[in-house]
């Protein structure tokens, strides 16, 4: 799960979610996993240590959270269940950028 967390990083608009500073859990029951995260001046880390208090909890099974990751939807809303501060929860997915289902990954050089 930590791998899939990750890619929530990479998406982070930093200046946007620059003023956060907050803990997600992520309970994912299908996969008896739960992980830590930190949502601080604009980064977002996986923790891993489950001790520490989150201002927000959100439960969801794996799929779900894959396709949280990879696409630009976040129509699951009612197959998420959040307990805590669901703003944050709100908050975290408005900081996520949009994928460009068009971005090249290599570019051809053109030779002269």
């Amino acid at each position: 799960m930590k791998n899939i967390l990750e890619l929530f990083s990479i998406r982070v608009d930093g200046l946007k979610a620059g003023a956060c500073n907050y803990r997600i859990l992520f309970v994912i029951p299908d996969c008896n996993e739960v992980a830590l995260t930190e949502l601080k001046h604009g980064i977002f880390r996986y923790l891993g240590d489950t001790r520490k208090k989150a201002e927000v909890t959100v439960t969801m099974w794996q799929d779900t959270l894959y396709r949280l990751t990879t696409t630009n939807d976040h129509s699951y809303s009612s197959v998420i269940f959040v307990q805590g501060d669901k703003s944050k929860w709100d908050f975290f997915l408005s900081c996520q950028d949009s994928i460009d289902p068009n971005f090249n990954i290599v570019t051809p050089v053109s030779k002269k």
